[in-house]
């Protein structure tokens, strides 16, 4: 996870919690609602700004953690080696 996108979840918090406050919502449907909207918004703005979302940047096919595992083995000369 990079600065802006760091920078842009403690934003959307920060822009939640203060909207839970100066709204004063204590239900749970109410805060659920509250925080969906906030991420929308954010998420929107991002988009109008021309940035990719986080959850709209494609995945690879193979994973990071499967990628490793092969280095591994072929550094290890055939031998699996157990990330944890």
């Amino acid at each position: 996870m990079g600065s802006g996108e760091l920078g842009v979840n403690l934003f959307r918090i920060i822009s939640t919690h203060a909207k839970l406050k100066k709204d004063k919502i204590n239900t749970e449907k109410d805060v659920c609602d509250t925080y969906y909207m906030v991420g929308l918004a954010i998420r929107n703005t991002i988009r109008d700004l021309g940035w990719t979302v986080s959850k709209e940047i494609p995945t690879p096919d193979i994973s990071i953690r499967k990628l490793e595992q092969e280095e591994l083995k072929k550094i290890n000369g055939g031998m699996y080696v157990l990330l944890v």
